[in-house]
């Protein structure tokens, strides 16, 4: 169906492929933004990120963004997004699709969003290797 024989050949190869990557952690000196939010309305949330990753194009500062459902408090969602540092996480709020995105927020949210502001002070990759910290 997709030109290969899903073989030991392939499952192999695939295998050699995966490595522990640091890539995605933050470094000391990034930025995280935490938003803190109620919603009954999470399915939502992935077309509004999208639209709004579309529409700010090559002008996004952040790196990556993870959002989690609180397993304790149904309802409750914890997303993390992750900047070099504070300025670019600045004028990736300034930006206007970063704006509507923040209004697309509140709309489905019960309550207001709430925001932490983080300095990454430390990171730490833990791996078959053992620990890896910047």
């Amino acid at each position: 169906m997709h030109g290969h024989a899903d073989d030991d050949e392939l499952r192999e190869g695939i295998r050699q492929g995966i490595h522990d990557s640091t890539e995605v952690l933050p470094e000391r000196g990034a930025f995280l933004q935490l938003i803190e939010f109620r919603t009954a309305q999470a399915d939502k949330l992935e077309p509004l990120t999208g639209q709004w990753a579309t529409e700010i194009g090559a002008d996004r500062t952040a790196r990556w963004t993870v959002t989690g459902a609180d397993k304790d408090n149904p309802g409750s969602y914890v997303a993390i997004v992750a900047f070099p540092d504070y300025a670019s996480a600045m004028a990736n709020s300034a930006h206007p699709a970063t704006e509507k995105f923040a209004v697309g927020l509140r709309e489905i949210c019960d309550g207001e969003p709430v925001f932490r502001n983080v300095d990454v002070s430390n990171s730490v990759t833990f791996s078959a290797r053992g620990a890896q910290g910047t």
